[in-house]
């Protein structure tokens, strides 16, 4: 007859039961500093006619995501570009006294002329995101192999 007999079977439960909370803390953490990874490059990318686009970049955390974002509601013009249009001068003039603030209706009979705009895109967040998605597998990996080695025998 054989018989195998196991020891410490409550330690290796233990151990098994805290790497799920260890690896959240983990992933967490390198979630956070992939997005200031990507942060600091899309600040660094973004045009500086006023420098207010680079300012207006935040990032936060909503429960377990974190999330880059913007005030700005110019970014997705600078981002992805706009078609060709027509806009009164009064406008631009309004436009580059404050920037950041939205037009204001201008009536017709105030107008005195026009600009002809065509919006090139400048993208600032697609390059920083692919630059830092090189990274990630690393920094996941990382992550894991640490909540790894601080649940292993580390629960009492």
């Amino acid at each position: 007859m054989i018989s195998i007999k196991f020891k410490n079977l409550n330690r290796v439960n233990r151990t098994v039961a805290q790497l799920g909370k260890r690896l959240d803390e983990e992933v967490l953490s390198k979630s956070k500093e992939f997005m200031r990874f990507v942060l600091k490059y899309a600040k660094a990318k973004a045009p500086k006619s006023s420098g207010h686009l680079a300012n207006s970049l935040i990032i936060y955390q909503r429960g377990k995501s974190i999330i880059l974002s913007t005030d700005v509601y110019y970014a997705k013009f600078v981002e992805f570009g706009f078609a060709p249009h027509i806009i009164p001068i009064q406008y631009m003039e309004m436009h580059y006294s404050s920037p950041g603030m939205p037009g204001q209706f201008v009536p017709k009979k105030q107008i005195s002329g026009f600009a002809h705009l065509s919006g090139v895109a400048q993208p600032f967040l697609y390059p920083a995101l692919e630059d830092g998605l090189s990274q990630l597998p690393n920094m996941l990996r990382n992550a894991i192999l640490t909540a790894v080695r601080r649940s292993k025998w580390n629960t009492k």
